[in-house]
């Protein structure tokens, strides 16, 4: 269902990022790519788009987020990042509303295949622009080239410059970020869904 937004200029505030900083989000649990993979991903975007602040909202299950750290140090990337960890539900549109966009790594298991990507709905929900990769529901929230970008899972350098794409144009963050909001409430909302479903359980019944 439509969705208020959040205090975004109040995030940037308090963390010390001027209204001018492109904020790229990474909204996650760690499970759902490997860290290599992710610390790759990051460095190549940093390379291609060094003025992108990164910040990864979010906790791992095995610390994974010290991890990105240390490879922060290692590949050069740490003065772009910002890691927020475990934040509460309540808190969550004032980050999404403080990014310019977001990325969705999303690597091709079965696992991911299966599941919901609900983070995924909440970025576009905010109206975030979101790079991800094509694997399982990313496929049908997001129409490739007109609601978002999706690329060949796993190819962090087809991801990195995705990214980068989208941090030189403003104007086509703001048109993918309203489709792919407009498309996901168009298609996926509750209320479609219970019609979807009366329908279906009411075939062949007198």
């Amino acid at each position: 269902e439509p969705t208020t937004g959040g205090d975004g200029k109040g995030i940037r505030e308090r963390l010390g990022i001027s209204p001018e900083t492109q904020v790229l989000l990474l909204y996650t649990r760690f499970f759902e790519f490997t860290q290599e993979r992710l610390h790759l991903l990051i460095a190549e975007i940093h390379r291609l788009a060094p003025e992108l602040r990164l910040m990864v909202v979010g906790k791992g299950r095995n610390r994974e987020e010290d991890l990105l750290l240390k490879a922060a140090d290692h590949m050069d990337f740490r003065e772009a990042l910002t890691v927020i960890g475990w934040i509460e539900s309540e808190e969550i549109p004032d980050y999404l509303a403080a990014a310019d966009m977001a990325v969705y790594p999303l690597d091709d298991t079965l696992f991911n295949r299966a599941k919901c990507p609900a983070k995924l709905t909440e970025l576009l929900m905010a109206g975030l622009p979101v790079v991800a990769d094509k694997t399982g529901q990313a496929a049908e929230y997001i129409q490739s080239g007109k609601t978002g970008i999706l690329c060949r899972p796993g190819d962090w350098r087809e991801m990195a410059a995705a990214v980068a794409a989208f941090s030189r144009d403003a104007s086509r963050r703001q048109e993918f970020g309203e489709a792919g909001r407009r498309y996901l409430l168009e298609n996926f909302s509750w209320r479609l869904y219970v019609g979807n479903l009366h329908d279906f359980y009411s075939m062949g019944l007198p």
